[in-house]
């Protein structure tokens, strides 16, 4: 289904990942079965008119400063078609005083629905992010892609927008409208002048509550057809496109948040399925507001509690991340494809977001690719990437080393990385990781200036059960030290890491071979 939407600087590192939030390496100082459907939330009858009514609060409690043990990274990045022609464009304000963002408010309404307001009184617009603590690692065993094809639903017809979501909120004068499922997480972003802010909090309790009631199979049939096509558009039919999945049964445990999920189950889902999974994980209880806007808090919450407060729903079942053993060798996976070139590919699993030890590997994934660089000069052919892919619950350090088919992987390129890595461990310049640090606070910095990246950052890791703010990102960067950095080098070294080989075989079929794995 097309969606509205303008360029957003950063927004896809936020909102998008196949498994975790990818940082992307900055330049030198630049950047099944289920259960049969349960009973509707609601019914025709309690659904919102079409036309917001005068605001009537409900209870609300203030939110628990502890974290909930929520969903389980990662993260898709995608490009952003251009801008609507007739889109108004947020205006800058006229004071000759630069105002400045508020401070995060965080509350609780009685439902279970979890708040974030942050007031920047810069724009005239208004960014809402509603976020769900569910994704594609909730999805059946036999019905895999679910979670996607249900966030697809949501932009349906229900009461009070006949036509569907993208159809109201038009009118409103929306300039981003756009969904993502995660591994972990799914989000809802809309933005639209601060005047409307009342009209889109209306039709989001509409479709969360009360979409379910006007639902047909139809609607399923169509957005399965739209994902289908969404597969195909993104690869997922390319040579060698399993190749990632085996990769990730090595690293990660069955359950894991960030084991890959292939969507293959999507052709057998249907309406009942839908109806399900929106019964178990789109309630209120499992779900975050954020809202960035210019008005105070005081004018917006009134109308969040009569639109959101009443809705109800089920708790979310509760989950639990299967534990991963630390591997004290290495492991090898090597697999064969049609494409004509030599991968060498080292992935270490890494410290969440935000955990001890994670920023420190971004910058170590600047030092280090520096340094391969460097080492592989007098290989035109060979090309190199560290990055360290941080999420939720667990995160991948990768290097990546690319070259012509006849290149020597395992005797050839493998020892000399290894070499560059050891010497790195022992002669980390001090000037080098200060500029690396400030080049990623830097990175961490930009775009927070728009309204709709600090909603998404808010729904996204509250969603998590981790209530960070926007300004933290860059923090945690200028907190790394020389010392930190190189015991973080050291560990890299001595702990198991994933050796995939993938090497052109002309006899491999379409989809890629596993060949071999085996400890190292």
């Amino acid at each position: 289904m097309p969606r509205r939407r303008i360029p957003i600087p950063w927004l896809s590192a936020l909102l998008l990942a196949p498994a975790a939030l990818a940082h992307a390496q900055p330049a030198a100082l630049d950047e099944a079965g289920a259960p049969a459907p349960r009973e509707l939330t609601g019914t025709l009858a309690d659904a919102p008119e079409a036309a917001p009514s005068a605001p009537t609060p409900s209870a609300t409690e203030p939110e628990d400063s502890t974290p909930e043990d929520s969903t389980p990274d990662a993260s898709e990045p995608a490009g952003t078609p251009p801008a609507r022609d007739d889109a108004p464009a947020p205006r800058e304000p006229e004071d000759s005083a630069i105002p400045t963002p508020g401070p995060v408010q965080r509350f609780r309404l009685g439902n279970g629905l979890r708040v974030a307001y942050q007031r920047d009184p810069r724009w005239s617009f208004s960014a809402v992010c509603l976020a769900f603590g569910v994704g594609s690692s909730d999805d059946p065993e036999g019905l895999r892609g679910l979670a996607h094809l249900t966030e697809h639903t949501m932009f349906g017809p229900f009461p009070g927008a006949p036509n569907g979501f993208d159809a109201a909120v038009q009118p409103l004068g929306a300039t981003y409208v756009n969904a993502t499922t995660g591994p972990e997480v799914t989000t809802y972003c809309t933005e639209v002048p601060a005047a409307n802010l009342p009209a889109l909090l209306h039709l989001e309790a509409g479709r969360m509550g009360y979409l379910l009631g006007t639902l047909g199979e139809e609607d399923v049939a169509r957005e399965r057809l739209a994902v289908l096509n969404e597969q195909h558009a993104r690869g997922r039919h390319r040579a060698g496109w399993r190749i990632g999945e085996w990769e990730s049964e090595e690293l990660w445990p069955e359950g894991h948040p960030r084991r890959y999920s292939d969507e293959d189950g999507v052709e057998a889902i249907r309406l009942e399925h839908v109806q399900w999974f929106h019964q178990t994980w789109y309630g209120p209880a499992n779900a975050v507001l954020a809202i960035v806007g210019p008005e105070p808090l005081e004018r917006v919450r009134p109308r969040i509690e009569r639109e959101l407060g009443v809705l109800r729903g089920a708790r979310p079942p509760a989950r639990s991340v299967p534990e991963t053993p630390r591997w004290e060798r290495d492991r090898y996976l090597r697999v064969g494809m049609l494409y004509r070139r030599s991968e060498l590919h080292l992935v270490w699993r890494t410290p969440a977001y935000f955990a001890p030890g994670d920023a420190a590997l971004d910058v170590v994934a600047t030092l280090l690719d520096r340094r391969l660089e460097e080492a592989f000069e007098d290989l035109e052919d060979v090309r190199v990437s560290v990055r360290q892919y941080s999420g939720a619950f667990a995160s991948t350090f990768r290097v990546s080393l690319v070259g012509p088919e006849e290149l020597d992987v395992m005797d050839v390129v493998l020892p000399r990385a290894d070499a560059v890595l050891a010497e790195l461990a022992e002669e980390v310049d001090e000037a080098a990781v200060a500029d690396a640090r400030r080049g990623w606070a830097i990175g961490a910095s930009a775009g927070w200036d728009r309204a709709l990246t600090r909603a998404a950052f808010l729904a996204r890791w509250t969603a998590r059960g981790r209530p960070l703010d926007p300004e933290d990102d860059a923090e945690r960067y200028r907190a790394v030290t020389h010392d930190e950095v190189r015991a973080t080098i050291r560990r890299l070294r001595e702990e198991g890491r994933l050796i995939v080989h993938a090497r052109f075989n002309r006899l491999a079929p379409f989809e890629g071979a596993h060949e071999r794995s085996r400890w190292r």
